[in-house]
Formats: C-alpha cells, sequence, structure tokens
C-alpha cells in the first residue's frame, strides 16, 4: 500500500470518533442479516462468515474463519462474488464501523472497556461484547479480535476485540491471524407479500366471480374463475374475509415474512333464509300484520315489522326451529327443513 493511502485510512480513522454513533437497537432482517438502525449500517447475522461459508480460509489462520489482513479483504471479495446473503457490496469494517457497533448510548460498559477511552472495567459476569451481541440475534460471535480496514502503520491495522471490549490503539501485525466481520451500508430490504386464493361453491366446486374479498380493510373481487390476488402488502398478519350474496361467509387469517405469497382458498356453503310474515288469526279482518312480534330461528330472535314481517340472516343447510311468541298471544312453533340455497316462506 502506498504512503499517502496509508496516511488517507489514517487521517479517516482518527476524525472519525467526532461523529456521534450509537450501537443499536437491532432489527432482524429476515434474510441471515442484521441492521444497526443506530449506525445505519447492515451486518451479516453470522458473525464468522468465512468459516461458515468456505472453512479454514488458509495463509495465517490458526482457527476456521481466520486470516491475515491481506487475505481478510480477498475473503470479502469472495463473499461478494458468491452474492452472500443477496449482496455484492460487502467491505472489511472501517474502525469506526465495527468499534460502534459494541459502544456508543445504549450498550453495557464491558469488561475492558475501551469505549470511553479510560479503560474503566467493569467486572461483571455478562459484561462482554459477544455475548451481548449474541442475546441482540447474531450468531457464531467469536471469543477474539477482528480485523478493520484501518490502518494504523505500514506493517499493522486495527482491530477490535469483541471478547472484552479491547480497542487495542497501536494496531495489529498485518500477517497476524482476525477474524472477519464484513459489513454494508443499509438497512433491512422490505421485500413485499402478496395473498391469493380462489372462491368456490362448496355443494359443487365450481367458481364464485363477483365475491368480495376484503383484506385489511380493501375489498378485492374475484374474477370469472373465482380468483383473487390482493396488492403487494407489507409483511405482517391479515385477515381476509369473503362474502357473496346467497352464501355463507368466510375468514382466514395469514402471517407473512419477507417475500412470501399465501394462497388462501375458500368453499362457501350456501345460506339458507327463511322469511315470512306473522298475524292475527282473530282478527276482524282477520290475518291484521302482528308487529313487534319476536321470531326465534334456533334460538335466534327477529322481531316483525310494522307490516308484521321479519327475515332470517345467512343459515346453514339443515332443520330448523321456528317459534313465534307476543304477549296476549298463544307462541307458535313450526319445525323447517330447507334446501339448501333457499328461501323458505313460513307465515
Amino acid at each position: 500500500m502506498k504512503p499517502r493511502l496509508q496516511l488517507l485510512i489514517f487521517s479517516l480513522c482518527c476524525l472519525l470518533p467526532l461523529m456521534v454513533w450509537a450501537a443499536g437497537p437491532f432489527q432482524d432482517c429476515s434474510n441471515g442479516t442484521i441492521a444497526d438502525t443506530g449506525t445505519g449500517l447492515l451486518w451479516p447475522k453470522d458473525a464468522n462468515p468465512i468459516a461458515t461459508k468456505y472453512g479454514y480460509a488458509g495463509g495465517s489462520a490458526l482457527y476456521p474463519g481466520q486470516t491475515n489482513w491481506y487475505q481478510a479483504f480477498t475473503q470479502v471479495t469472495r463473499l461478494n462474488s458468491d452474492s452472500y446473503n443477496g449482496y455484492t457490496d460487502w467491505h472489511l469494517p472501517t474502525y469506526n464501523e465495527l468499534k460502534f457497533l459494541i459502544c456508543g448510548s445504549g450498550v453495557p460498559t464491558w469488561y475492558a472497556n475501551d469505549c470511553n477511552y479510560f479503560n474503566l472495567f467493569d467486572q461483571g459476569p455478562n459484561n462482554f461484547p459477544y455475548i451481548w451481541l449474541m442475546s441482540n440475534g447474531f450468531t457464531n460471535v467469536q471469543y477474539d479480535f477482528y480485523w478493520t480496514s484501518s490502518v494504523y502503520n505500514a506493517t499493522s491495522a486495527f482491530g477490535v476485540g469483541l471478547e472484552l471490549g479491547f480497542l487495542w490503539p497501536f494496531g495489529f501485525d498485518v500477517s497476524g491471524g482476525m477474524y472477519i466481520w464484513p459489513v454494508r451500508y443499509g438497512g433491512c430490504d422490505v421485500f413485499p407479500v402478496q395473498i391469493n386464493g380462489t372462491v368456490t361453491n362448496a355443494t359443487n366446486a365450481t367458481p364464485l366471480a363477483a365475491a368480495a374479498v376484503t383484506i385489511n380493510g380493501k375489498t378485492y373481487t374475484t374474477d370469472a374463475n373465482g380468483k383473487y390476488f390482493s396488492d403487494k402488502l407489507q409483511p405482517g398478519t391479515y385477515t381476509v374475509a369473503v362474502s357473496i350474496s346467497g352464501f355463507i361467509a368466510q375468514s382466514k387469517s395469514t402471517s407473512l415474512q419477507q417475500g412470501q405469497t399465501a394462497t388462501l382458498n375458500f368453499s362457501l356453503t350456501p345460506s339458507t333464509l327463511i322469511s315470512g310474515t306473522v298475524t292475527n288469526a282473530d282478527s276482524d279482518p282477520p290475518n291484521a300484520p302482528l308487529s313487534g312480534a319476536t321470531v326465534f330461528i334456533n334460538g335466534q330472535p327477529y322481531t316483525t315489522d310494522a307490516n308484521g314481517k321479519y327475515t332470517s340472516i345467512n343459515l346453514p343447510p339443515g332443520s330448523h326451529s321456528v317459534t313465534v311468541s307476543k304477549i296476549g298471544f298463544v307462541d307458535q312453533s313450526v319445525p323447517v327443513t330447507p334446501l339448501v340455497s333457499q328461501t323458505n316462506i313460513v307465515n
């Protein structure tokens, strides 16, 4: 590396602490990455991807995933060539990018805490960065140092210790072996979801056209083949309700993660309606309508209108009991066995 380029990187290393960065909160992107919303950086969920994907990195490596500093860049390029976790713009983090993964507001005081530049130690049993990072969803975080792209001088580069919180200020020999945890700029990509399906008649499996399909407040209509397709939706939980005249409505729920498509089919049962008129058998003239009478259908009450008429809501096919009651009159019950999808007149 030419001296001028070294000086430029070193200058960036020294100036960046003036920025106000803070680690977390972290957001699992459900695609093998975790976003640090405090810094605007996206990290692989696996903190030792070289070992996981390739095994030993070779060279001066002592343990799976360790390389010297020069090979660290080669391995990151290798990840980009393989579109690791769907991205091709990973880079070896700068000293400050890796430092502020474990430093800033909202993080514990580490066992060997160099974050505050005063080496204030807190020797609690759980004050270790690698434990804290894994409690926030990361995996495979090593009890060791990780390389950064920032150089200290011609033969050494900076590393960050994720075991105790060491931020060694003088650099490490570039021929030594450390772990690699690449990073990229950005947050979680939001991949939309979709819900589709077919609505059919339960009695003969024929498609039901023009059925209303409501998904979290927005209504879609089935086509001639009984099919419906939602718009592109955000990941989450959705309730899908289907209705059409003459059939009993149905609803289902589904939860979708990024990029998923749910197929929810509905088989609607034809509904039965019972309606009629309640009259006074002893009126003069006879059979005058009785308003305010209570008609019980399978225990569900309905009230007759000013013309003595009543109509049930959708009922399932089968036998039903109809009982009429009004103060001053003798109750009357009528058993009804309607056909499927039939309107029955019971006076």
